[in-house]
This record gives structure tokens, C-alpha cells and sequence, in this order.
């Protein structure tokens, strides 16, 4: 489960950081404004890149406060930097569309200063050795950050993850455990053997019709290795004799996931379709695994979704002004 672990931390940094960005961008969309440099509301703004907005602004300004914390101008727009490394062209869009962007995440930010003051009062320390792993699967994505690059970003991590443990510590056993009960699949890997026949090459009754043929030869005793080999029209597993081994059962869509939760281990069913075809499966094993593992990541994703309701709750108590 540590890689498991790992992709989670990931992702609620992302959900901290760029969702919220993104979302607004896409609200901005829905507005009617999608080209920055043509919106009307951003006279003057239309090409300003996120290195020279900076430069014309006093970075000493208080821009947000709340619950007696403050942020300044200068804190936003390093957040707003860090955020432009790991997806670059975010800064230079959003200083193009300030008028839009800025005041909701200006709220966003001082309330996560909070929180991180929350966490750092309740003697939160995060495992930076975790945090380094992962900044140095990132550097080889980034072979032109700096040292100074990567003690930024670091910072940045730290400050999240102190907020997301602090918020986990708030989610109880029992709702992590009500969350692992009521989604079995989020849980299950299988190792699944299957033969495709796509609508590509043939009709549906085609497909089916063979779907069919190649079930009844192997309830027979054929070897379904072989004839996967010989028939199937999957080439991700065909040379594997149509297996796909321990595979998190939530990858696949929703008809084959199904299957491979509902079908009697080692027994192929009955042919499944899907929009590319019918399958011939048979489950080889299935694994749930244990709470115990999984139960600091589910508490971590359920402190997420607490965080996103949080925040939208709170900003009405964020006084910004720029």
C-alpha cells in the first residue's frame, strides 16, 4: 500500500493547491470570458506575465484577513509561483485574469493559513522523508529545477500536509471504517483473465455469438490462456494470454468492474458487454485489502472533502480587498 499512500498524498496536494485555481478558471469559461487577453473586465492585463505583474505591486500589502491572520500580497503571489512550477502558465493565466481569480483565492489562502496554524499548534509533524521521495520522483520531471526550486516546493508540501494531517486527526475510526463498508470496490484488486471481441470487427451479434463459442470452449475444457492468445482482440493482454494481473478493480469501466466484483473465482461467466465489445472473463483471484492499511489514507481523502466544504463555508468571513 505505500504506493498507494504516496499517489493519495499527491493528489489531495493537488485538490489544496491547482484545483481550486482550475475550478475558477473554468467558472470564468462558463462566463463567457474563455480568451484572458478579450475580456473587458481585464483591460491592461492581457499578456501581463506573472514575473512582471509582481513587479508593480507592493508585496507588503495585507490583501486578506482572518480570525486575526493576514496575507499579504507578496505571500499570494509565491504561493501563485510555487503552483506555476508544477503546472507552468497557471501564474501568467491567473494574473491575466486577477479581477476574476484573485479575490476568491486571496480568501482560500489566509483560511489555510489557519488551518496550518491549527495543525502547527496541535503538534502536527509531517514525515518529510515521505515528502523528499516524492520531490525527487518530481525533480526528474523537472531535471531544470533548482535547489532553491526544490526547497520552495518542499515548503509548500510541508505546509499542506501539516493541514491535511491536522484535518485527518478531526475524522474519526468510525467514519473512516463506514467509508471502507460502503465502498468495497474502492478497495478490491483482481487478477483477471478475458477475451475480447470488439465492435470494431464484428456486429454485436457477432460479437456475441463468439463471445458465447469461446465461453462454452472453455467451460468445456479448453484452455482459456491459449485461446485468448489465438482469439482475443485486447492488445493489452492478448500475449499475456488475456490476463491482467492484480489490477484495482475501480480502472476499469463500469460493466467489467462489475463482473470481475460479482464472478465466482476461477469460473468463467457469462459474456459482458461494454462500448468496446463483448468479454469472456474469468476472475483467477480477488483481494480486498484489510482496513487496517488503508485506514490513514481514507481518513486523509475524507479530510479532504471536509477541507473543500470548510473553505467555501468560511469564505464568508475572509475580508479581502486589493
Amino acid at each position: 500500500m505505500r504506493n498507494f499512500r504516496k499517489r493519495s498524498m499527491l493528489i489531495l496536494l493537488a485538490v489544496l493547491m491547482l484545483g481550486s485555481l482550475m475550478i475558477m478558471g473554468c467558472n470564468k469559461d462558463e462566463q463567457g470570458a474563455a480568451d484572458p487577453g478579450n475580456n473587458p473586465e481585464q483591460e491592461g492585463t492581457g499578456g501581463m506575465t506573472l514575473a512582471g505583474f509582481k513587479k508593480t505591486v507592493d508585496l507588503n500589502k495585507v490583501v486578506a484577513t482572518y480570525k486575526g491572520f493576514e496575507l499579504t500580497y507578496g505571500e499570494l503571489l509565491d504561493q501563485l509561483e510555487v503552483e506555476d512550477m508544477l503546472q507552468p502558465g497557471l501564474g501568467d493565466y491567473a494574473v491575466q485574469n486577477k479581477d476574476v481569480i484573485f479575490e476568491d483565492y486571496a480568501a482560500q489562502l489566509v483560511i489555510r493559513k489557519a488551518l496550518y496554524q491549527q495543525g502547527i499548534d496541535a503538534g502536527i509533524q509531517v514525515n518529510e522523508d515521505a515528502i523528499d521521495e516524492e520531490l525527487g520522483f518530481m525533480q526528474m520531471m523537472n531535471p531544470d529545477w533548482t535547489e532553491a526550486d526544490m526547497a520552495r516546493v518542499k515548503e509548500v508540501f510541508v505546509y499542506y500536509e501539516t493541514i491535511t494531517e491536522s484535518l485527518s486527526q478531526a475524522v474519526s475510526d468510525a467514519d473512516a471504517q463506514a467509508f471502507y463498508d460502503n465502498n468495497p470496490a474502492e478497495f478490491t484488486s483482481a487478477s483477471v483473465r478475458h477475451i475480447l471481441f470488439t465492435f470494431d470487427n464484428w456486429s454485436e451479434e457477432e460479437a456475441l455469438d463468439k463471445a458465447q463459442d469461446i465461453t462454452n470452449r472453455i467451460r468445456a475444457g479448453e484452455d482459456m490462456a491459449e485461446l485468448a492468445g489465438e482469439y482475443s482482440e485486447d492488445p493489452g493482454s492478448k500475449d499475456a494470454g488475456g490476463l491482467y494481473e492484480d489490477y484495482p478493480v475501480m480502472q476499469w469501466v463500469p460493466e467489467f468492474k462489475q463482473a470481475c466484483l460479482d464472478y465466482e473465482i476461477g469460473v468463467v461467466g457469462d459474456p459482458v458487454k461494454t462500448d468496446y465489445g463483448y468479454h469472456v472473463i474469468r476472475v483467477e483471484d480477488r483481494h480486498v485489502t484489510e482496513f487496517a492499511e488503508l485506514k490513514e489514507m481514507i481518513k486523509a481523502g475524507l479530510a479532504g472533502d471536509d477541507f473543500k466544504s470548510y473553505i467555501d463555508a468560511e469564505k464568508a468571513n475572509a475580508s479581502v480587498s486589493f
